[in-house]
């Protein structure tokens, strides 16, 4: 499933991630922030679908936390996070389990492995649950990932490589709706509201540790943010994911890593 985008046309739409998905940690030990250590840098993922509710006994938990995984390591959203992190010999599987209110899974090398790559957290939509700004209509996904090589935290990226997997996130997403909601759980999703999809990056000190600037001048007196974020809204009658992850390029680059002389680097994303 691929969709068109638009970007947020009122601040509740923004706001609607930002209090879900955004807000939500990883309740594994090796993502706590240790005191005497920066995070280390991480990509978010958030979404939201409006979807019926599951049955109290239809599909099986189990069934359902099995599905989860497999969703997560196939397809797009499969391609997109062995993009972001070292995933040879990793395979996603369930974490603390929260019986039909939520399924997180993490990306390891085994139940006893103590440093996942990767989290990931689905709430099905659920009509009694509306607290903590939760819409009781959508569905809720998070993926977070510690971009890693074999050796560590990976090198930071291009320009380019960030279009590409901006893009990328957004297919992900709307293919993770189709094949997670309407596919292994067999609900009705709608368009009301809208599904919604951002992206986060955050590092320390600050997103050069993400995102590599070799080719573009940072502008004299500004200051590199520690984090950015996208944030986009399907609709029929918006752009494509490549178009609106140029929009989300030019505003990192323009507002977060206050860089001069970019565009050339942008283009050569369409190669």
């Amino acid at each position: 499933m691929s969709a068109r985008w638009r970007a947020p046309a009122v601040e509740e739409e923004r706001r609607a991630l930002y209090n879900g998905s955004r807000s939500v940690g990883p309740n594994h030990p090796h993502f706590f922030p240790s005191a005497n250590s920066a995070p280390p840098p991480s990509v978010r993922l958030g979404l939201l679908v409006a979807s019926g509710a599951l049955a109290p006994s239809d599909p099986h938990t189990s069934d359902i936390r099995r599905s989860f995984a497999q969703v997560l390591g196939a397809g797009r959203m499969g391609a997109l996070i062995a993009d972001l992190t070292a995933t040879e010999g990793r395979q996603w599987s369930a974490w603390d389990p929260r019986g039909r209110i939520s399924f997180s899974a993490i990306l390891a090398t085994g139940d006893d492995d103590p440093a996942p790559v990767a989290w990931a957290r689905f709430t099905p939509a659920d009509p009694e649950w509306a607290g903590y700004g939760r819409d009781p209509r959508c569905a809720e996904l998070t993926v977070y990932v510690q971009p890693r090589d074999e050796n560590g935290p990976a090198p930071s990226q291009g320009i380019a490589r960030w279009h590409r997997r901006f893009a990328a996130s957004l297919d992900a997403l709307a293919e993770f709706a189709d094949r997670m909601l309407a596919g292994e759980l067999r609900l009705e999703v709608t368009d009301d509201p809208a599904m919604k999809a951002a992206v986060w990056l955050e590092a320390d000190p600050d997103l050069t540790e993400l995102v590599g600037t070799t080719g573009a001048r940072r502008l004299p007196g500004s200051m590199v943010r520690k984090e950015f974020g996208g944030y986009a809204v399907a609709d029929p009658s918006g752009s494509s994911a490549s178009e609106l992850a140029t929009g989300w390029v030019r505003q990192m680059c323009d507002d977060a890593l206050h860089l001069d002389d970019y565009e050339a680097l942008l283009i050569t994303s369409a190669s």
